[in-house]
């Protein structure tokens, strides 16, 4: 473990004036989905009262000693609970990605909880249209994480087994069909869909090879 010792701390988090800046006593991977909310609750128990916490992304102080997040930009998607400690954000999206550091104190006992929040990315579709066959082609931009993919037609996952990012089927299938792409990673999934019949263009004016891209 790499231990730094740093001159002149904030007052905001030291009451001295040396610290020691040190891994996370108590840290936390977590994994929120693109345009979804999330709740980033810091351990919080022991006997007394939550009298200051502090909130940290990276260096930067996101909940200050007065309970208040300073930046205009992030009140809009940001909430805090005084009475918990947990921070709110929503309509999450991959700026959020990074290291949030709760400092609570409680009686003037410092507790800290760490939470390293990736986000997962809904996922881009590209549909090829060959003579035969349609390949969709599931793609996620979400970074650092292990992704498995699914797939379903119209809302029946029995019908596709494959789980690659993939899929092959059938020209002649029903051009009517609603096929889904599922991304997971943890206990978190994104999803998105496109319908076959937006691949597929009229026999004479058919093109091998013809790509098409969808997403939202």
């Amino acid at each position: 473990m790499t231990v730094w010792i740093c001159h002149l701390c904030p007052l905001l988090w030291a009451a001295t004036a040396l610290c020691v800046v040190k891994d996370c006593s108590n840290r936390i991977s977590i994994v929120g989905v693109e345009r979804e909310d999330i709740v980033l609750a810091p351990s919080v128990s022991g006997n007394g009262s939550l009298t200051r916490i502090y909130w940290k992304k990276g260096e930067d102080i996101v909940v200050g000693s007065r309970f208040s997040i300073p930046s205009e930009k992030e009140k809009q998607r940001w909430s805090f609970d005084a009475s918990s400690g947990n921070l709110s954000l929503k309509n999450l999206s991959k700026e959020d990605t990074g290291t949030y550091t709760a400092k609570i104190f409680i009686n003037e006992e410092m507790k800290e909880t760490c939470f390293d929040l990736k986000i997962l990315v809904r996922p881009d579709i590209n549909c090829t249209v060959n003579n035969d066959t349609i390949q969709l082609n599931c793609t996620s931009a979400s970074q650092d994480l292990p992704l498995a993919y699914s797939w379903d037609v119209n809302g029946n996952e029995e019908i596709i087994s494959e789980k690659n990012s993939v899929i092959q089927l059938q020209r002649n299938s029903n051009h009517f069909q609603k096929i889904t792409c599922y991304v997971v990673a943890s206990n978190s999934n994104a999803s998105n869909f496109i319908n076959l019949s937006d691949c597929i263009i009229p026999v004479e004016d058919d093109i091998q090879h013809n790509i098409f891209k969808f997403a939202f």
